[in-house]
């Protein structure tokens, strides 16, 4: 049994293991410290083949960044528009279309050089590769890192960095896939270094001297610092923010290992001037911040060190907040939030608690802060390094190792994009499939072409198209198998044209997945229809099967708000109607229909799609536009593998996202349930490892002040993302 807000279980025994890699430490770099490596390489034993790998966690964005470089404007790092980019004697020789603007989670990035071959990887995936010469990397002159001939320095977090000397190797050397979670987590490197090669671990803060935090683990190779800090307190730049989760929590802070919060600069709520690794604001007035990590349930604790007579701090959450006023100028100020009772809590350099709200149960809540018309910088510590004061017992550090284990583990076992091209002629797209699917959406992507959604309850063949109102249709060679790993399809030309693309987006049916798939006879009369889900659905999509009527797609999402009886066609890009469900919100065990041939027409048969949050896997809810290019952040707690948006108002599409079609941001391509049209390509959304950024303007997903509905299924839990 798992008690919620405990530490995850699943990975303190993982942590057990002899075979875990565990890093210890990461090194926080901030650019207006002008903080950097430095070493002057040897003789090199190849000079045009080596391999750089490191993890990398974002902070500040949109400004050029380097990780790797030397002085004569060779340089490996991110650009102004957050790709990555090899440059060589100044001139440009790769940049990735991809970019990397998710500051929440960790990235693993690797560079090999072979001869003139490059090729860069992000998360074991190729995003780039070029031919181009580059005749001074791994050569005796001065190598930086975190910089690029002292200049255009890095904001963000570094650990386990190599640099191979003699071979180009791929991510494999330095990475394994986790076989429970699914997840890439870093593993020990097994190989030899070469004459320039190193192994940087910054496990050693006694000092900042290079045979200390710049100490090669591998060898002698060692780095000189400069301008990093390891003194105790809100200036140590040597934390336990790490891409690997281990450790117990006691109170003392900075001691378990994993991905930490930070403050969310990606939130338009947020605003101001971040640093530090996203740990401090200030220096200017009316800064707001909330945090990377959100929680609903748990114990937490958390300090503000406030250089200032007046802010204000406390919990932010969509359905109630509540803040603290802060009047204290160079006082550590402390929070402890219990999620599950609801209440927060404050104490001023350790003293008594203090009662600051009680009733905040409905979550999931942020830190929150708040700077007002002061100018003054407060740094924050969710536990990554040591705290001030000792956590009250039982209350925990904000990192994603103590977040609750998620129900679904790995979230590949009850959803999953197939991409696959047709032949024509028998198809089985994929064996190796997590599940059985229960509900198999299909759609062609190269080419305009009907929607095709079958179901195991209904039966193989029995087609419907959310994009239309046509009845169901049967035996037509379709879906014609569903497979205890995939699904086998027929000649029908709608989901299997030879050299045609399609996505097709599977699920399974699970109470512990929160989807349930109904079937029933239409009665005419307003009634009550049984579910097994065991909680409140948020979203029920409704279509009438028979072939007499031909009707709409109803579709009940809880945050279309009240009355209940307000809905959307899911084959329309109409806005809400009303009068078309029933009065009465469903429960825990019924749904609720009214007289209406959409949703209970006498003798009609229909099928009914349910599904209700899970925590870590799904998530149903509503953002408010804000009609800029800095779009709404929506967190999820979990990084998306399928999106369904909604606009509340007219005349705009059903778009639906996955995490595979192109796969990077800001490549997310999109689809119409309401349209038969082809994939549609553009920058609208980000995806990341704890929800998703809009950015974009487009009145699908962003005017001003408009409601919009979501649906939102996992490919990670935020506890094992990786930065996407």
């Amino acid at each position: 049994m798992i008690i919620p807000g405990s530490a995850n279980p699943l990975l303190a025994f993982k942590s057990a293991g002899a075979a875990q890699y565990q890093v210890q430490r990461s090194l926080r770099f901030n650019s207006a410290d002008s903080a950097y490596l430095s070493r002057t390489f040897g003789t090199p034993t190849t000079q045009n083949t080596f391999t750089f790998s490191a993890w990398v966690k974002r902070s500040n964005l949109s400004t050029i960044q380097q990780l790797f470089g030397v002085s004569t404007n060779h340089s490996f790092g991110f650009t102004g528009a957050d790709a990555l980019n090899l440059t060589f004697g100044g001139v440009s020789a790769l940049t990735t279309t991809a970019v990397f603007r998710d500051i929440a989670a960790w990235y693993h990035i690797v560079w090999t050089q072979s001869g003139t071959s490059h090729t860069i990887y992000v998360n074991n995936v190729s995003v780039g590769t070029a031919t181009a010469t580059s005749s001074v990397f791994n050569t005796a002159v001065a190598h930086q890192i975190g910089a690029a001939n002292t200049t255009n320095f890095l904001n963000g977090y570094l650990a386990d960095v190599y640099f191979i000397d003699g071979q180009a190797l791929t991510p494999s050397s330095f990475t394994e896939t986790d076989a429970t979670t699914g997840q890439l987590i870093p593993k020990a490197y097994s190989g030899s270094y070469g004459t320039n090669g190193f192994k940087l671990t910054f496990s050693d803060n006694s000092g900042t001297t290079s045979t200390t935090l710049g100490k090669d683990a591998a060898g002698s190779n060692n780095w000189t610092p400069t301008n990093f800090s390891v003194t105790a307190g809100a200036n140590n730049d040597s934390l336990t923010d790490v891409p690997t989760s281990y450790g117990s929590d006691t109170g003392v802070g900075g001691e378990v290992r994993g991905n930490y919060a930070t403050l969310n600069d990606l939130d338009p709520i947020s605003s101001g001037n971040f640093s530090d690794g996203n740990l401090q604001v200030g220096a200017s007035k009316n800064s707001v911040a909330i945090t990377t990590i959100k929680v609903r349930s748990g114990k937490w604790y958390w300090e503000i060190s406030n250089s200032m007579p007046s802010a204000t701090a406390g919990v932010y959450g969509t359905a109630a907040s509540s803040m603290y006023a802060m009047t204290s100028a160079n006082t550590v100020y402390g929070f402890r939030f219990d999620a599950d009772a609801g209440t927060l809590e404050v104490t001023s350099n350790g003293s008594t608690w203090t009662s600051v709200a009680t009733g905040l149960t409905s979550g999931p809540y942020s830190p929150y802060y708040n700077q007002g018309g002061m100018i003054g910088n407060s740094t924050f510590n969710f536990g990554q390094r040591a705290w001030n004061y000792t956590a009250p017992t039982g209350y925990k550090a904000l990192c994603t190792t103590n977040l609750p284990a998620p129900t679904i583990t790995k979230s590949s076992t009850a959803i999953d994009t197939v991409l696959y091209t047709g032949t024509g002629s028998a198809l089985t797209p994929t064996s190796s499939l997590g599940f059985s699917p229960d509900l198999i959406w299909i759609k062609s992507r190269s080419g305009p072409g009907d929607h095709a959604v079958y179901d195991s309850v209904r039966g193989v063949q029995a087609r419907l198209e959310t994009n239309n109102t046509d009845a169901e249709v049967t035996s037509d060679n379709g879906v014609t198998a569903f497979d205890s790993n995939g699904f086998t399809l027929g000649t029908l030309a709608q989901v299997n044209t030879n050299a045609s693309t399609y996505a097709a987006w599977c699920w399974d049916e699970s109470v512990s997945a929160g989807f349930d798939i109904v079937t029933y006879t239409g009665n005419g009369t307003s009634r009550t229809i049984s579910h097994n889900l065991g909680v409140a659905p948020k979203l029920i999509i409704i279509k009438q099967r028979t072939a007499a009527t031909t009707t709409d797609w109803y579709v009940y999402h809880d945050g279309l708000g009240s009355p209940t009886i307000r809905a959307l066609l899911l084959n329309s890009a109409n806005g809400v109607t009303t009068g078309a469900w029933s009065s009465t919100a469903p429960t825990s065990t019924v749904f609720s229909v009214d007289t209406k041939p959409g949703v209970n027409g006498s003798n009609g048969t229909y099928v009914a799609y349910l599904w209700a949050p899970v925590t870590g896997y799904s998530a149903f809810g509503s953002y408010t536009g804000n009609g800029a290019a800095d779009g709404p952040f929506v967190y999820l707690g979990f990084r998306p593998a399928v999106i369904l948006i909604k606009g509340e108002g007219g005349s705009t599409d059903w778009l639906l996202f996955d995490s595979k079609r192109l796969g990077y941001n800001s490549g997310n391509s999109r689809l119409f349930p309401n349209q038969n049209s082809l994939e549609n390509a553009g920058t609208l959304i980000d995806i990341t490892s704890n929800g998703f950024k809009v950015r974009s303007t487009n009145t699908a997903v962003n005017t001003s002040g408009s409601n919009y509905v979501y649906a939102a299924w996992a490919e990670f839990p935020f506890q094992y993302a990786r930065a996407r």
